[in-house]
């Protein structure tokens, strides 16, 4: 399972092992319909005259390549997913799940979109992503469980990014209150490029 577990992205690695081992892989994941191809001559025009009429934002994140290579719109890389255990029903409980089952790893490259969005499934075959993974897996739970979910990109300080838990109060930190822990933690505002999810 190629990770460094939350400290540097490992999906170009995971990326090329799949597509060595897969080899002739075949289905909607590895090939572009018709109404595909439609849609993503419409999106790159868009994405040309957004371009155009805004050079100073950041280029949309419309047509990422999936973990076979292939441009996909990425609204249909969210695909509603009821689970089949009704303990996963909840909000609360599917977070949960994601958390102790899926590892996290931070982008390739911190304020950048990723290079590959892989599909939900490949996410759970591999148990790791990073921020824009998870987010799509858990958005394809919470749709599939009845929310009203979106993934939504922002930015967030590095120590979340990096999952630096030591703002984080420990019951292993003895004789140190909250307070203490919070003043020794080292905070650099860099801010990176993060997704969240937003439920309604």
């Amino acid at each position: 399972m190629f990770t460094c577990e939350g400290i540097k992205s490992r999906k170009s690695c995971r990326v090329a092992a799949l597509n060595v081992f897969s080899g002739n892989f075949t289905g909607s994941y590895a090939s572009e319909s018709r109404k595909e191809a439609s849609c993503n001559q419409y999106l790159e025009a868009f994405s040309r005259r957004f371009g155009t009429l805004f050079p100073h934002r950041r280029q949309l994140f419309l047509l990422p390549k999936n973990e076979h290579g292939v441009e996909k719109f990425v609204c249909s890389t969210i695909r509603p997913t009821l689970m089949p255990y009704q303990e996963l029903y909840a909000m609360d409980s599917l977070a949960s799940f994601m958390c102790h089952f899926i590892q996290y790893e931070p982008l390739e490259t911190v304020n950048e979109f990723p290079t590959v969005l892989p599909s939900p499934t490949q996410v759970l075959a591999w148990r790791v992503g990073d921020s824009f993974d998870l987010s799509v897996l858990l958005t394809s739970f919470l749709l599939g469980a009845g929310y009203d979910a979106y993934v939504v990109v922002g930015s967030a300080p590095s120590w979340i990014c990096f999952r630096d838990e030591s703002r984080s109060p420990s019951d292993r930190l003895e004789g140190c209150t909250h307070t203490q822990v919070m003043e020794s933690a080292t905070d650099p505002e860099v801010r990176h490029f993060v997704p969240s999810i937003s439920v309604h």
